[in-house]
């Protein structure tokens, strides 16, 4: 049996990208000529380079009759994934007899644009390759003429006729259904080698040979060029402390008490720790006293005390600070086995505080270090020291709760894309009917109509079952996430009431299950989240954690009797459960917090979940604690979080009278407050008009940044402003979203090659900046936290 295509295996020329992006069908006429036998067995349609479409989504059909508008449809089939620069191709579930000399249409429904055009292909009749008697029919063949299209829902009727006889990539997979050599139809028969790829920092291009094999032992061998983007994986590193402002404490609070720099014989220096997950250790961080000179050795050691890789630095008196030393080659390691890194501190000069590691395990993903314990059988955990003064690099055995500034470095290969934008297309019912959820908390029935009218599109938490809700509800038009914890039987309402149904996007889990005064187990979620989806499980889930995880603060406000050793096992354990999780840390009003802290929210509930699922951020938009946010505060907290990854933004609104003394209870303080209304209404249009760019997966396109900035901070040693950025591709165009993260002023410089001499527009500004040749460009961070969004044509 040998399988043909009207336009062959390669490539075709001169199909170029059409700019719509509404649903349409295109369709291809075809027939065969003077022979038995043939039979149409699926379809296949070629996107061009560039284009933006979404992965699932698109169908194909099969139809006979000269005349699309009485043809019959005789199959249909789903295409199981779909992109650009490729050849999409699908099997109906059973072929079909083609009669000799009668016409056919092959159609595709496209549900967001994104297809290719040529001119002129059907002039005349299109004959397959290799003389067979498939043919693409000539455009005054058919009717309304080769190619055709319309727009609207899957499946329509493609009964507009296209200009100059065009085609839009669509194409027809037949076989002959008598044996003999095929034409070299590769990709529908197996691949005897494959190729796995992933990329590491910026774009790269990967060549691969394969051989393929079909059904009669033809055998052919086929290369292809494909590019690794933002759908690729990507490599990770991190160390325990670089994401801490503080070194001193294992919490998030102000002090200025950094390293003690320590003088006394020369000795060793490390901390014992394990890993969540099985990483690579590529090397570590020590945190250099200022007179520290001489060789210095870094050793990560076994359980047993064996050296698993070395590496030397050369130390001179300096400024002191972090200093970074990578070992040869990586060193692979296991989780709940316990490893030691250390360095020998030549002579006698180190940094220390004392006291970290002795009230609380240390837990930042993917490292563990257990609190140090003295009982009758001897030390345990925490920071190692050379069991007597030493005199050479040795396996240290004596046991303190210092912290020694060793820091090691882990490395390991992650998705990058995480849930995808099409992750909600798996609930029937479910997600958002908006581009980006622009949520409130909990508002009250008054008000939904009015935070609708200035673009907030959802509202989470909703009890819809209490009075005044389902008017209120309806006249919003607004997504609901209703909640599940006000003991009535919300699914049921839902199911009942076709109304509210149509705008329940879906369940509201339960609210800080981590905090003590709602606290939950993730088997009591389980229970919960089986017991909403025997009932409806067509909508998506969501739960919100309180600010414990994020803060890596495992204890504040547990039981009497609760054990430290279950706490991030638990916080894990709500990651596994929810379909959308979230979390009010509330960075903006808290004392002793800040904006900077909003990209370590999301980027803890990306670990706590896998990276599996959307994360939300909370967005405080009232007085909290004292303190009122400002609406530029407000718009540079969304922006954090959006850099970081989140693709959804819960204004959480609740003025607590007892919490700002003297202005009253409010709980629509937005809505009241006409400097925050304004405020808020523009970054939610913000957001939807640049929800491709957020919703898209993340690339590494800049290959670096430096700030200006790198005053002392508090730890010691020098952080200054770091810029957090990310970049995405929608469209035409590449977008890079910056941010200052820290307060203060500082200039920063990128590079990114893809942007080599292009004009880049600063959006909102009305400025535009120009890259170098090498895709270098600068620019000012006048202010706290201050984003700039760039976007160029791609």
């Amino acid at each position: 049996m040998a399988i043909y295509s009207i336009f062959g295996q390669a490539a075709p020329t001169g199909i170029t990208l059409d700019a719509g992006t509404e649903p349409v069908n295109l369709a291809t006429g075809f027939y065969v000529v003077g022979v038995a036998g043939w039979r149409a067995r699926g379809a296949r349609v070629w996107v061009p380079a560039g284009a933006v479409v979404s992965p699932t989504g698109h169908k194909a059909y099969l139809w006979s009759g000269k005349d699309m508008a009485t043809a019959t449809l005789l199959a249909t089939a789903d295409f199981a994934s779909f992109g650009a620069n490729k050849w999409n191709e699908v099997e109906f579930s059973t072929t079909y007899a083609l009669t000799a000399s009668s016409y056919y249409w092959v159609s595709v429904y496209f549900p967001d644009g994104g297809f290719g055009a040529k001119s002129s292909v059907f002039s005349g009749s299109v004959q397959a390759p290799g003389g067979t008697p498939l043919y693409g029919a000539a455009d005054s063949e058919m009717v309304p003429g080769n190619a055709a299209f319309a727009y609207g829902s899957a499946g329509a009727r493609t009964v507009i006729k296209a200009n100059a006889a065009g085609w839009y990539g669509v194409d027809v997979i037949v076989d002959d259904g008598t044996g003999g050599a095929s034409e070299a139809y590769i990709s529908s028969v197996a691949i005897t080698d494959s190729v796995n790829a992933y990329r590491s920092g910026g774009a790269a291009t990967v060549i691969a040979t394969g051989t393929a094999k079909d059904v009669l032992n033809v055998t052919d061998t086929d290369v292809k060029t494909f590019n690794l983007d933002g759908d690729a994986r990507r490599t990770v590193r991190r160390s325990m402390w670089e994401d801490r402002i503080n070194l001193s404490s294992m919490q998030y609070v102000d002090s200025t008490y950094g390293p003690d720099f320590t003088s006394a014989e020369p000795n060793e220096f490390g901390v014992e720790f394990m890993v969540q997950a099985p990483v690579t250790i590529i090397g570590s961080r020590i945190y250099k006293h200022p007179e520290a000179a001489g060789t210095i050795p870094v050793t990560l050691w076994s359980p047993a005390g064996a050296a698993l890789a070395t590496a030397t630095m050369n130390w001179s008196a300096d400024a002191g600070g972090w200093r970074e030393i990578l070992f040869p080659s990586p060193v692979a390691v296991s989780p709940d086995t316990r490893y030691v890194m250390s360095y020998f501190a030549a002579n006698g000069k180190w940094c220390q505080n004392v006291w970290v590691y002795n009230d609380m395990n240390y837990y930042e993903w993917p490292f563990f270090v257990e609190r140090y314990l003295e009982t009758s059988t001897g030390k345990s955990g925490a920071s190692r020291v050379g069991g007597l003064i030493t005199s050479e690099h040795v396996y240290p055995t004596g046991v303190l709760p210092h912290n020694y500034y060793v820091d090691p470095i882990a490395q390991w290969v992650e998705s990058e894309a995480g849930p995808g934008p099409n992750y909600f297309d798996q609930f029937p019912n479910g997600g958002s009917s908006f581009e980006i959820p622009m949520a409130v908390f909990y508002p009250d029935p008054p008000w939904l109509e009015d935070y609708a009218s200035i673009g907030v599109n959802t509202a989470c938490g909703v009890p819809i079952n209490v009075p005044g809700y389902r008017e209120s509800i309806l006249a919003s038009g607004m997504d609901i996430f209703a909640s599940s914890d006000d003991g009535v039987a919300t699914q049921e309402t839902v199911l009942a009431d076709p109304a509210i149904s149509a705008r329940v996007k879906g369940y509201f889990l339960w609210d800080e299950p981590d905090m003590v005064h709602n606290g939950g187990t993730p088997d009591q979620l389980w229970t919960r989240l089986s017991n909403i989806r025997h009932v409806d499980s067509s909508r998506p889930i969501v739960l919100n954690l309180g600010q414990w995880p994020a803060q890596s603060i495992s204890y504040q406000w547990w039981p009497v009797g609760a054990k430290v050793d279950d706490v991030t096992p638990m916080w894990y354990g709500y990651g596994e459960i929810p379909d959308v999780i979230s979390c009010d840390w509330y960075n903006i009003t808290k004392p002793r917090l800040g904006i900077w802290t909003m990209p370590k929210q999301v980027q803890k509930m990306r670990q706590l979940s896998h990276g599996r699922i959307p994360v939300w951020a909370y967005v405080e938009t009232c007085p909290i604690e004292t303190s009122n946010p400002s609406p530029e505060q407000m718009k540079r907290a969304v922006w954090a979080a959006f850099i970081a990854g989140a693709t959804g933004i819960v204004f959480f609104d609740h003025r607590f009278d007892e919490l700002w003394h003297g202005r009253g209870q409010d709980f629509a303080s937005s809505l009241h407050d006409p400097p925050m209304r304004a405020a808020v209404q523009e970054i939610c249009a913000q957001a939807q008009s640049l929800a491709g760019a957020i919703k898209a997966s993340p690339l590494q396109l800049v290959i670096n940044v430096a700030s200006t900035n790198t005053t002392a901070g508090p730890m010691g040693g020098t952080y200054g402003v770091p810029i957090q950025q990310t970049s995405r591709r929608y469209g035409p165009y590449t977008f890079v979203f910056t941010q200052s993260i820290r307060p203060g002023t500082t200039t920063g410089t990128f590079t990114v090659p893809d942007a080599a001499g292009k004009t880049i527009t600063v959006l909102g500004e009305s400025r535009t900046l120009t890259a170098n040749g090498s895709g270098t460009f600068s620019d000012t961070f006048s202010s706290d936290y201050e984003y700039h969004l760039y976007r160029y044509t791609t």
